[in-house]
């Protein structure tokens, strides 16, 4: 499969590119998309820019049968907002020390996988398969070991949290979707198979947690 996208500050540069590319879809190889109604036109890149908002600015208004009614929002822990103060959940399950011995395998095994974008950072949830699995993601599946195996791609950080009463995680990845949407030049701009290509991360799991699990 052959992606063909150009990004440039000169927009007559990209005619120029538009117009030469054309007989591609002619002369080239069978199964060409994307020239349907003509040769692609040059479109102005529009990225998302996602910011935080003080609260207390915002006007909030309740209508009631036609009524406005005013209502106060409590300002909140500025602090923890700004901080992202991490939800430690599934504390229910007791901790085990790192697995020496046991079974590698891919974490599709004990771990099922979502993710989507937000502009140019992409979130992927797990979800442990078993309540007792909670543990082996959180000692092996670290914030580290994620942003090493999305080092291809990742120019931000990744922050892990824990999701209370769900034996989940959620990781947000920053800067790894090349500007994300339709600034991007990526075959997967919006980080939709992230999830799918950290579920073959492979972790150690003991025996007797895999046992069931198989």
């Amino acid at each position: 499969m052959l992606k063909v996208g150009v990004r440039h500050l000169n927009k007559e540069a990209l005619e120029v590119f538009a117009r030469e590319f054309a007989p591609s879809g002619t002369a080239m190889s069978q199964g060409t998309t994307g020239l349907i109604g003509g040769r692609p036109g040059v479109t102005p890149v529009i990225r998302l820019f996602s910011f935080l908002l003080d609260k207390s600015v915002v006007r909030v208004v309740v209508r009631v049968d036609g009524t406005e009614v005013e209502t106060t929002v409590h300002p909140g822990d500025a602090a923890a907002a700004s901080h992202g103060a991490p939800a430690l959940s599934s504390r229910d399950v007791a901790d085990v020390a790192p697995a020496m011995h046991g079974v590698m395998v891919p974490l599709r095994r004990i771990a099922w996988g979502r993710s989507g974008d937000k502009g140019d950072s992409a979130n992927i949830g797990l979800i442990a398969r078993k309540p007792e699995l909670v543990a082996v993601i959180r000692d092996q599946v670290t914030p580290q070991r994620v942003a090493q195996y999305f080092a291809h791609y990742l120019k931000g950080s990744v922050t892990r949290w824990e999701l209370p009463g769900a034996h989940a995680f959620n990781y947000l990845l920053t800067e790894v979707l090349g500007g994300g949407g339709i600034a991007s030049l990526r075959y997967d701009p919006q980080g939709k198979a992230y999830a799918s290509m950290l579920l073959d991360l492979p972790v150690r799991v003991p025996d007797a947690l895999l046992g069931p699990a198989r």
